[in-house]
């Protein structure tokens, strides 16, 4: 903790001050022999006494009459009483410690950038950022767009030092710009190493997007995908977006490379194959939609055909993805948006495109076949009976030929395992939809 925050504390009643070297403090003291490397907590009295050369004190019960030429720092409170001063300072000396013991142990077991922004952003109550030193963004795990408040990032070699980016705030920081200042010493390299490592993963992941869309995603692929600090269970969406003309019809968006990309990093990658703009989106990351408002006022603009679908924690989906896509382009399949909310639109082009069909069973359906599948129950087709049937307990009981109080208990038990919401129309239609893709796929199963 530096002296200057010290300084700041309101209940230290601090009315003049001298400080000659801003230390850092890691512990204080009451005593009448001096640690130069701690807070001295003393009386006036004792410190003209002692007439030190050098050191850290608080001076307590202070009529601010001690003066000196000598290089120490001094700050002059009128508490009367050292221990109240002891017992303000331990427990904020205490957590500084362990702020500080928690970063050295984030670099010194390399945890990661993430962790270590983190760890920031939670001691001074900011969401934190690192640009480049043209003060581009880098990496923002909080998704953010506001800065107010920059630090320079050094990288200190053994001949030279070179500031290659900052650690940026959403809001400004006045009364602890020297501790961040000190802190940006501590993890400058550190950062440096890591934005090196994520820069080198940002390179390479597009070898594994091609992988990725050849269904040939290796081992070294899902470590490369580790190195964005991605995970395959992230939630992602795809959109494929169909060009109809070269690249120079869409030169706002490629003049300078992909302007997605470049607005966006660590959020989203693009490939583009063949005649279509493909963009993975990784949604975990991803806090606010205006990424997905901008790709569609650009589809919009120019009047393009496009499909976008959830991946959900599936990224294996990838590939089905962009060859569905393909599909509805080829077959003019009247697809506006999102193929999972409109089946109705996609069942009958592709009743035989079976490899299709699994990523478009909704969700919620999953659980329910799984326990169909493992317990023998009859779930879906209770749940089926019951939306065809208008949720008729009388009628799903005389089609499967039992009582009553068993379908009641079967849609009481489903919904223990699911949370459907019956009063919503296009859920009914949808789940309806999604049990005729699985009836397809698991014949037996149903039995309808």
């Amino acid at each position: 903790m530096l002296l200057s925050q010290i300084s700041e504390i309101k209940e230290l009643n601090i009315k003049d001050k001298n400080i000659f070297s801003n230390e850092d403090i890691y512990a204080c003291s009451i005593s009448n022999s001096i640690d130069e490397n701690n807070l001295n907590i003393i009386t006036e009295d004792e410190i003209k006494n002692l007439n030190p050369t050098k050191g850290n004190f608080l001076i307590v019960n202070s009529n601010g009459e001690f003066k000196s030429k000598n290089k120490i720092s001094y700050l002059h409170s009128s508490l009367d009483d050292a221990g109240k001063a002891m017992e303000i300072l331990q427990p904020l000396i205490i957590e500084n410690q362990k702020f500080l013991e928690t970063i050295y142990s984030i670099i010194c077991l390399d945890k990661g950038i993430e962790s270590l922004l983190k760890e920031i952003s939670s001691k001074f109550k900011d969401k934190v950022c690192i640009l480049d030193n043209n003060k581009k963004l880098l990496y923002n795990p909080f998704d953010f767009n506001k800065v107010s408040e920059l630090y320079p990032l050094k990288f200190i070699s053994s001949n030279s030092s070179r500031m290659f980016a900052y650690l940026a705030f959403e809001n400004s920081h006045e009364d602890e710009k020297e501790s961040i200042s000190k802190l940006c010493t501590i993890i400058s390299n550190y950062i440096h190493k890591e934005v090196k490592n994520l820069q080198t993963s940002f390179d390479n992941f597009y070898v594994s997007l091609k992988n990725l869309l050849k269904g040939d995603f290796s081992d070294e692929d899902y470590k490369i995908l580790k190195g964005l600090n991605w995970s395959a269970k992230d939630s992602y969406k795809v959109y494929v977006i169909q060009l109809e003309a070269g690249l120079f019809k869409y030169r706002d968006m490629f003049i300078h490379g992909n302007r997605f990309i470049l607005d966006n990093p660590q959020y989203l990658f693009s490939i583009l194959n063949q005649n279509h703009l493909i963009l993975l989106i990784n949604k975990t990351r991803l806090n606010r939609n205006k990424l997905e408002d901008e790709i569609l006022e650009y589809i919009t603009k120019y009047n393009l055909k496009y499909y976008s679908h959830d991946l959900k924690n599936k990224l294996s989906n990838f590939n089905k993805v962009y060859e569905l896509s393909k599909f509805i382009f080829d077959n003019e399949v009247p697809i506006s948006s999102d193929g999972q909310e409109e089946l109705h639109s996609l069942m009958k082009p592709l009743l035989g495109q079976m490899d299709f069909l699994e990523i478009l069973i909704p969700e919620i359906l999953k659980p329910l076949l799984e326990h169909d599948l493992e317990k023998n129950s009859e779930f879906l087709k209770t749940l089926y009976l019951y939306l065809t049937e208008e949720r008729s307990l009388i009628k799903v009981a005389e089609i499967m030929d039992i009582h009553r109080n068993s379908v009641v208990y079967r849609i009481n038990r489903l919904s223990e395992i699911v949370d459907i919401d019956f009063e919503d129309s296009k859920t009914r239609y949808n789940l309806l939809i999604g049990i005729e893709i699985l009836k397809e796929l698991y014949p037996k199963i149903l039995d309808l």
